[in-house]
C-alpha cells in the first residue's frame, strides 16, 4: 500500500513523502485495513522498528484535521516523550480549521499543576504519571480528547508503574466513552486479551524489516537461533563484550552495549574507546574530533563530560545528559516576553529562541532541566552594559569574517560582537524593509541594529572584558530548540545527549553503552547489540534475572532499516550450562503474559483516593463499578478488586481522608491536598504523625528522618555491612531527635530499612553543613546523579509536610520547613541564608564572605569595592553584581582603576 493511496489529506501525505516514506510496512498496512484510519481501537503489537509511530501519527492527523478532534500521547518515560515530540513537530506546519497551524504540546512534569494551557493545542505527548495526575486536577480539556495513544502499553506488567498506566486508561475510556484507543507495543504473547479489555482489535506479527538474529557468546564463538555460528577471535585478555564490539566494528558496523548501571555504562565506553580507536578512517578522527569539541562546548567541563569527551573522540559513547552551563540565577527569557531564572524554570515551559535559518524568533519548549553542583565560570560585559556568567566553554553566537558562528567563551575575543536580545519598533534598518533579514544580511552586515519584527530584534553587541569569576552552582537546560536567549543574549541549547544520537544516527560514533531504559525510550538501533548482564540488581531485592519482554525490547534495536540486512543481538555466558539456559529462556523463548499488577493495596489506595478526591466517583457501588473495568477484573475477576478497595475505603476514612454520608462519601480537604500532591497515602500519613509528635529535640535530622520514612522517598538505599555499626552508633547518638520509634536491631529487616533511612538523612545532614560533593559521593558510595535526585525529592517532600502543615495548624513550623527547603536546595548551613539570597552566591561563595566578615547586605552594603574584589572567587564582575544587588555605592576612582587592572589582565588571558 502507496502513502498516495490512504484516505488522508494530501498536505499529510505531502509531509510523510518528504520524510523518505511513500510505501507501508506490511503491519501499517494491516492496520490501516483493520480500520485505525476510520475510529477502530487496535493495540498493535510489532516489533521494534516495523512501523508503529507513523500508524499512530497517520491517525492523530486524521482527528486533527478531517474531525477537529484532539490527540493525548501518552508514553512511560520522559526520554521518549521528547523524541515524539520531536517526531510530531513536522506536522506543525499544516494547517486546520480556520487557517490555524496544528499545535503539539509537550507536559512530563510538575504533578501538582492542573496546566490549563494544555487545552489550545491539538497534539498533547505526557508521561503515563503527567496524565494520571492531569486527571486528578479534574483538568476539563481531556473530555475533548478523541484519540489516546498508548506508548508501550506493556508496561501494564510492570509492577510499580503498571497500575498508573491501567487505572488511568481505564478513566479516561469512562470519561470519554467514544474516545479512540491505539496501543502500541512490542511483540507479546496475550495481545488479544489486552485487546479484548480496551474493545478493540489486534494485530500481532514477527515481520522486521530487518531479519533479526539472536545469540549466545561463549568461549570466542557466538551461537545463534538460526542455527548458525561465528568466531569471534580478536585480543586475548579482553573482555567478551570489547571482543564482540571490535568484530563487529571491523566489518564497519555500529554497536549498542547494555549495561546494568550508569556506572557500567560509563566503564564500558572508557575501555572501549582505545580499541575503536585503531579501525577508525583519518577523516572519520576528524569528525570525531569535533564531536568532542562540540560535546565539551555544551557546558562547564565535569568529570563525565570529560570522559564523554575523550571517548566521543575515538568513536565511542555514553548515554548520558547533558552538561551544566549556566549559574543559578541567570534570567531566561520566557516566550511570552518575561523572564525567568533558571533554576526555577519548569519542565515543558515555553522560551524564546531563534531560529537561525529564518532569523525568525519561535517559540522552544523546555525538555529537561537540572543542576550539577559548582564550576568554574566567567563574566562577559558588554559596551551597552549588558552582561552574562557562563562557563569557559559555553558557546555563544558571534560575528568572524562575515559568519555567524558558535564560539565557546574561551575564545572569545575583547571586542567582538555577540547577538543579543532588545526590544525595539523599529521595522527597518537603514531605510530598508526587513522581512526577510536573513536575505538582506550582507547589506545590513555594517549596521550594529538588525531587526527581526516591530517588538523584538538582534543588536550585535560589543564585548568590552571577559573576567573569571571563581565558582558557582550551575544549571543546564535543555529545550527543543538549537538555542534560548539567558541574560537576552543568544546562547546555545546545551544538548550533549542529542550531540550523542544525532552522532550515532549518522553513524559518526561506533558505539554507544547505555542502561537499558533506552531501550525503551529514544531510537537508537545499532547493527549489533550486546547485553553485558541478564541480571540486574534491584535495592532491596538483590540480583534478578530480567524477563523475556525485557531482552526482546533490547534486542529489538539490533539492525538499522536503511543500512544493514541482519541484526544481531547477544548474550554472553561464562559456561555450556549457561549458554544453554540462556538459549533456552531467552533466545528461544517467548515473551511473558502480560498480568495487570493492580491488587497490591500499597499500589491501589492511591488511585482510590484519587477518583474519589478528583469527583469521579462519590459511592461504593460507583467505585466498585469502576475497578470492575481495569485490566485485573478482566483477567481475574471482579471479587478480589472489591475486597481491596473496600479495605482501602476504611482505611482512608479512619486516616480521615474521606468521610462517608450514608451511602455515599466524599474526599476531605487532607484527602483532596493528598492526590493533588501526588502523594502516597501513607507518606500522607507518616508526614502528618510526625509534625503531631514532635520530638523532644526538634533539629534538621528530625525533619530529614520525617521524609526519608516515606515510602515516596528516593532513591532507596540500604547500608552496606561496613557502614552498619558506624549508623548504629550514629542512631544512639541522636535517638531523642527520631519522630518515630527506632526499631529493635533483631528485628533484622525493619532495622536494616530503618538504617537506610537514617543514611539518607545523614547524607542530607552533611549536605546542608556544607560537606563538598565529592566527599559525599565517595564517603556514602553514590553514583552519579543520586544526590541531586535524593535533594529534589527531600525538596517535593519537605513541601508536602508544609502544605500539609496548613492544614493540621502547624504554621510555627512553617518558616523553618521553608528556610530547610533552600538550604537543601542549596546546601548551605542556616547562617549563610541571607548572602545566598543574592544572584551568583553560592555556596562557596557564601561560605567566603561570611568568613571574610562580610554577614549580611549591610556588610557588603558598606565594604569597599577594592576589599571585595580581593577575596577569593569573588572577581570585579561579581563584585559590581553584589554591590547593585545590596544597594552599596562605588567610588568612580576605585572602579575605573579596578576596572582598568581587570581589563588588561583579561586581554592577556584571552588574546591569544
Amino acid at each position: 500500500m502507496r502513502i498516495e493511496e490512504l484516505s488522508l489529506p494530501k498536505q499529510v501525505k505531502e509531509v510523510i513523502l518528504q520524510s523518505g516514506i511513500s510505501v507501508l510496512y506490511p503491519p501499517q498496512k494491516d492496520a490501516i485495513k483493520a480500520g485505525a484510519l476510520e475510529g477502530k481501537n487496535l493495540v498493535l503489537a510489532t516489533p521494534t522498528a516495523s512501523g508503529k509511530t507513523l500508524v499512530a501519527e497517520l491517525c492523530a492527523m486524521k482527528h486533527i484535521l478531517e474531525h477537529g478532534g484532539k490527540v493525548l500521547y501518552m508514553t512511560p518515560l520522559r526520554a521518549l516523550a521528547s523524541e515524539k515530540y520531536e517526531g510530531f513537530k513536522k506536522y506543525t506546519k499544516l494547517l486546520k480549521g480556520e487557517n490555524r497551524r496544528v499545535k503539539v504540546a509537550i507536559s512530563t512534569g510538575d504533578y501538582d499543576n492542573a496546566d490549563y494551557r494544555l487545552e489550545s493545542f491539538d497534539i498533547i505527548i505526557v508521561t503515563n504519571e503527567k496524565c494520571d495526575s492531569l486527571l486528578r486536577h479534574k483538568s476539563n480539556w481531556i473530555k475533548s480528547v478523541t484519540l489516546v495513544i498508548v506508548d508501550e502499553i506493556h508496561i501494564l506488567n510492570n509492577k510499580d508503574r503498571g497500575p498508573t498506566l491501567e487505572v488511568t486508561l481505564t478513566r479516561l475510556m469512562e470519561i470519554n466513552p467514544q474516545v479512540q484507543i491505539l496501543a502500541l507495543s512490542a511483540t507479546i504473547r496475550n495481545a488479544d486479551e489486552i485487546a479484548k479489555w480496551l474493545k478493540a482489535d489486534s494485530i500481532t506479527t514477527k515481520w522486521r524489516p530487518v531479519k533479526l538474529l539472536e545469540g549466545v557468546y561463549l568461549k570466542d564463538e557466538c551461537q545463534f537461533n538460526d542455527g548458525s555460528a561465528i568466531q569471534i577471535i580478536e585480543e586475548k585478555g579482553n573482555a567478551p563484550v570489547l571482543n564482540l564490539t571490535i568484530h563487529e566494528i571491523k566489518k564497519g558496523g555500529q554497536v549498542l552495549i547494555f549495561a546494568n548501571t550508569r556506572r557500567s555504562a560509563v566503564s564500558y565506553a572508557r575501555r572501549t574507546a582505545p580499541l575503536v580507536k585503531k579501525y577508525l578512517s583519518s577523516l572519520e578522527k576528524h569528525k570525531l574530533k569535533s564531536i568532542a569539541k562540540s560535546i565539551l562546548s555544551t557546558g562547564e567541563k565535569t568529570r563525565i563530560s570529560d570522559i564523554l569527551a575523550e571517548s566521543s573522540k575515538n568513536g565511542v559513547a555514553f548515554h548520558h545528559a547533558g552538561l551544566s552551563c549556566l549559574p543559578a540565577g541567570t534570567l531566561i527569557t520566557l516566550w511570552t516576553g518575561g523572564t525567568k531564572k533558571i533554576e526555577d524554570i519548569k519542565l515543558d515551559e515555553e522560551v524564546l529562541s531563534l531560529n537561525l535559518k529564518t532569523m525568525q524568533f519561535e517559540k522552544g519548549r523546555v525538555l529537561s532541566t537540572w543542576q550539577s553542583g559548582l564550576k568554574n565560570i566567567f563574566r562577559l560585559k558588554f559596551i551597552s552594559s549588558r552582561q552574562i556568567i557562563a562557563s569557559g566553554n559555553h558557546p555563544f553566537l558571534s560575528i568572524r569574517t562575515g559568519e555567524i558562528l558558535w564560539v565557546p567563551l574561551e575564545q572569545l575575543k575583547l571586542g567582538e560582537y555577540l547577538a543579543t536580545l532588545r526590544i525595539n519598533r523599529s521595522e527597518t534598518v537603514n531605510g530598508k524593509e526587513t522581512d526577510n533579514v536573513y536575505q538582506n544580511y550582507k547589506l545590513v552586515l555594517s549596521d550594529q541594529s538588525i531587526s527581526f519584527s516591530n517588538f523584538r530584534e538582534i543588536y550585535w553587541d560589543k564585548i568590552e572584558y571577559i573576567i573569571e569569576c571563581g565558582e558557582a552552582n550551575v544549571w543546564d537546560l535543555q529545550v527543543d530548540k538549537k538555542n534560548f536567549i539567558a541574560e537576552n543574549i543568544i546562547v546555545h541549547n546545551s544538548a550533549q545527549r542529542k550531540i550523542v544520537e544525532d552522532s550515532f544516527r549518522n553513524r559518526t560514533i561506533k558505539v554507544i553503552s547505555a542502561t537499558p531504559t533506552l531501550a525503551a525510550g529514544v531510537n537508537l538501533p545499532a547493527r549489533m547489540v550486546v547485553i553485558s548482564n541478564y541480571k540486574r540488581y534491584e535495592v532491596g531485592y538483590g540480583r534478578f534475572p530480567i524477563t523475556v519482554l525485557e531482552f526482546k525490547q533490547m534486542a529489538g534495536r539490533a539492525g538499522r532499516p536503511q543500512y544493514d540486512d541482519i541484526g544481531e543481538a547477544i548474550l554472553i555466558s561464562k559456561t555450556d550450562d549457561e549458554q544453554d539456559y540462556l538459549m533456552q529462556n531467552y533466545i528461544l523463548a517467548k515473551p511473558e503474559r502480560l498480568w495487570s499488577k493492580l491488587a497490591v493495596e500499597s499500589l491501589l489506595r492511591s488511585h482510590v483516593l484519587a477518583s474519589i478526591a478528583s469527583d469521579f466517583t462519590h459511592s461504593e457501588r460507583g467505585l466498585f463499578e469502576f475497578f470492575d473495568k481495569t485490566f485485573y477484573a478482566h483477567q481475574y475477576g471482579s471479587t478480589l478488586i472489591r475486597t481491596l478497595v473496600g479495605k482501602i475505603l476504611l482505611f482512608l476514612n479512619k486516616e480521615e481522608m474521606i468521610t462517608f454520608m450514608g451511602k455515599t462519601f466524599k474526599a476531605t480537604n487532607f484527602g483532596h491536598r493528598v492526590s493533588e500532591l501526588y502523594l502516597d497515602p501513607v507518606s500522607a500519613i507518616i508526614l502528618r504523625e510526625g509534625l503531631n509528635s514532635r520530638p523532644s529535640i526538634l533539629t534538621e535530622l528530625s525533619l530529614f528522618h520525617l521524609v526519608c520514612h516515606t515510602p515516596d522517598m528516593y532513591p532507596k538505599y540500604y547500608p552496606k555491612r561496613r557502614e552498619i555499626d558506624e549508623l548504629s552508633l550514629y542512631v544512639d547518638l541522636h535517638s531523642e531527635e527520631f519522630m518515630f520509634p527506632i526499631p529493635n536491631e533483631t528485628e533484622n529487616v525493619s532495622f536494616e530499612t530503618f538504617l537506610g533511612e537514617v543514611k539518607r538523612t545523614r547524607i542530607l545532614k552533611a549536605w546542608i553543613d556544607e560537606t563538598s560533593e565529592d566527599e559525599i559521593i565517595s564517603k556514602y558510595s553514590f553514583q552519579p546523579g543520586d544526590l541531586f535526585r535524593l535533594i529534589r525529592a527531600t525538596d517535593w517532600l519537605l513541601n508536602a509536610s508544609s502544605e500539609l502543615g496548613k492544614i493540621f495548624n502547624h504554621r510555627d513550623l512553617l518558616p523553618r520547613i521553608s528556610n530547610l527547603r533552600v538550604r537543601v536546595l542549596k546546601g548551605v548551613k542556616s547562617e549563610l541564608l541571607p548572602l545566598i539570597k543574592l544572584e551568583s552566591v553560592g555556596r562557596v561563595r557564601g561560605r567566603i564572605l561570611f568568613n571574610a566578615g562580610l554577614k549580611s547586605t549591610k556588610d557588603l552594603k558598606q565594604v569597599p569595592l577594592s576589599q571585595l574584589v580581593s577575596l577569593p572567587k569573588i572577581g570585579l564582575g561579581l563584585a559590581e553584581k553584589i554591590k547593585v544587588q545590596v544597594g552599596g555605592l562605588i567610588k568612580n576612582e576605585e572602579w575605573r582603576k579596578l576596572k582598568e587592572m581587570s581589563a588588561g589582565e583579561q586581554t592577556s588571558l584571552f588574546e591569544y
